[in-house]
């Protein structure tokens, strides 16, 4: 057997928790620790929130960590994973690995990405965000100007109907 996973194959279990999306022709640029290139020849085979699946030429030993970039339309996503299981293939070597760390910005357009209809909820989120932190921040500089609780109630008042 090429899969490395020992749990998995004396189980049959699947062991992953989130849904996998299959790509095509995607490269995802996967670098060392300090910052150098790995592979020059790595295709993205399956993504999800939680994981990467990848033909590369070369082989990573279960358990080795690196960074990637993969580069999607809404921009770059990048992080670091950690090898989970390598097995062999007709190109060279798959692995699958898990998502260890990822900025939050990032994460959230991975969401995006793979679940197009939740991006609309979320930009509809972010928008109703901005304009509350920006009344917020609004309000409490004018509290420190000095307004009265009165004067920054008919501000407020002016504001809502325009």
């Amino acid at each position: 057997m090429d899969i490395v996973d020992l749990a998995e194959q004396q189980t049959g279990i699947e062991r992953r928790r989130q849904e996998r999306f299959f790509q095509d022709g995607v490269r995802v640029q996967l670098i060392s620790r300090s910052g150098q290139p790995l592979e020059p020849h790595t295709d993205l085979i399956d993504l999800s929130v939680g994981g990467l699946g990848l033909e590369t030429g070369s082989p990573f030993k279960p358990g080795a960590s690196f960074g990637f970039r993969i580069g999607l339309p809404a921009g770059q996503v990048g992080g670091s994973a950690q090898v989970r299981w390598m097995a062999t293939s007709r190109r060279g070597f798959r692995c699958g690995a898990r998502i260890e760390r990822i900025a939050w910005l990032e994460a959230l357009r991975l969401e995006s990405y793979l679940f197009p209809s939740k991006a609309n909820e979320l930009d509809q989120s972010f928008r109703r965000l901005g304009t509350a932190a920006c009344a917020g921040a609004g309000l409490l500089l004018l509290r420190l100007a000095g307004l009265t609780p009165a004067v920054l109630a008919n501000v407020l008042h002016h504001l809502i109907r325009k």
